[in-house]
């Protein structure tokens, strides 16, 4: 008798009889949360051996509430068997299981056979939070059948297309059946042949105020600088997307590091600095990560994410870069702005660090005394 910790707890089974796996899903234990089906026997997968295993693996998926996660390794053996005896139990299974949210495939020809029946087996089920191919052929109407997919499971909160010849047009495609997914926090497309077409549909997506990525993973594709510059720029006004990562691409250092240190404090002016972006965190390029990406950079990426409050990121970078505070365009409000001034340099000397509190103070002082020489009759009657 195998003891039950022993069961996919931690995503490893010892090797047992198909019977005995059979007997596990329908008892519905509720540590068994994934079930793995490959091209080979291994520790925690099951390979369907003939046409009654699959009906009968269907039927045991089918009556299961605790399982989560479905991994399947294509085959032609296991393609071929979905279209024969076995094939419509198991879908039928999978149609009646409530629990499974995760989907990984792999060496998957989504235009036919097994991805193809059991994308539209979850079309329409609806409950897919996680997506997951791998070295799939989404040729031969293949990103027909994923965007139908990806149009009706709204809920996707990761989906990862890595190795799977992405190009352009498919990834133009795949933003658009993405418009309205405002749960999906991961979108990883590794491996791929992305270029600068696609960086401008993702540029367009992150653009959307109602786009909530945290992560996007673009390694390894063909990414060039004006690609580059294109995600740089869409970053600019997006207050969500903390993780990017675009090592194994072909741009230039300079071209990634002048975008993005631009995009990341923009010291052109006080209120540029403060509108720039202060939510990204991790930005990977040229295969290294923070570091390689340069000093400047670096020490953005550092202060982003020094403080939940990104506010005080903002003083910071203001601090950094603006070491004298012209008051002269706030003359007009007479004295209205000088107690908000000081305020403000009261906040950044707050959240400073002890080496850089006097400076604050000095600042301040100057604050004030340009209030006092532009309105020495104000001060002196008003206050």
């Amino acid at each position: 008798k195998i003891p039950i910790q022993s069961i996919i707890v931690l995503g490893k089974m010892p090797q047992f009889s198909q019977e005995a796996l059979f007997c596990l899903i329908k008892q519905n234990d509720p540590k068994l949360k994934e079930l793995r089906i490959a091209n080979f026997y291994q520790v925690g997968m099951h390979r369907p051996s003939d046409y009654v295993d699959l009906a009968r693996l269907g039927e045991c998926i089918g009556r299961n509430t605790h399982l989560e996660s479905l991994h399947l390794d294509a085959y032609s053996e296991f393609s071929k068997m979905l279209v024969t005896t076995g094939g419509p139990s198991f879908l039928e299974g999978l149609r009646r299981n409530e629990s499974i949210h995760t989907l990984q495939l792999c060496h998957c020809n989504l235009s036919e056979g097994l991805a193809r029946k059991l994308l539209t087996a979850f079309d329409m089920k609806k409950n897919l939070t996680s997506l997951s191919l791998s070295y799939c052929d989404l040729g031969n109407g293949g990103v027909r059948i994923l965007t139908s997919t990806l149009r009706e499971c709204r809920n996707l909160k990761y989906l990862s297309i890595g190795s799977s010849c992405v190009d352009d047009e498919i990834l133009e495609e795949l933003v658009v059946a993405l418009r309205y997914h405002h749960s999906l926090k991961i979108l990883k497309l590794d491996g791929n042949s992305i270029g600068k077409t696609g960086c401008d549909a993702l540029a367009t997506m992150l653009r959307d105020p109602s786009c909530n990525l945290l992560t996007l993973d673009l390694e390894s594709n063909r990414i060039r600088d004006d690609g580059v510059v294109a995600l740089a720029n869409a970053l600019r006004n997006n207050r969500r997307l903390s993780h990017l990562y675009l090592n194994g691409n072909k741009q230039t250092a300079k071209a990634g590091s002048d975008a993005f240190s631009r995009v990341l404090c923009n010291s052109s002016s006080v209120n540029e600095t403060y509108v720039s972006n202060h939510t990204l965190v991790n930005l990977t390029l040229f295969g290294i990560e923070a570091s390689g990406v340069g000093v400047v950079i670096s020490s953005y990426l550092k202060l982003n994410k020094s403080s939940r409050n990104k506010k005080q990121v903002a003083m910071q970078k203001i601090l950094r870069h603006h070491p004298h505070f012209n008051m002269e365009p706030f003359f007009e409000w007479d004295l209205k702005v000088l107690p908000l001034a000081i305020k403000w340099f009261d906040s950044a000397r707050a959240c400073a660090e002890n080496n850089n509190k006097a400076d604050i103070d000095t600042r301040n002082l100057s604050a004030i005394y340009q209030f006092t020489r532009a309105m020495p009759w104000e001060l002196e009657h008003k206050v």
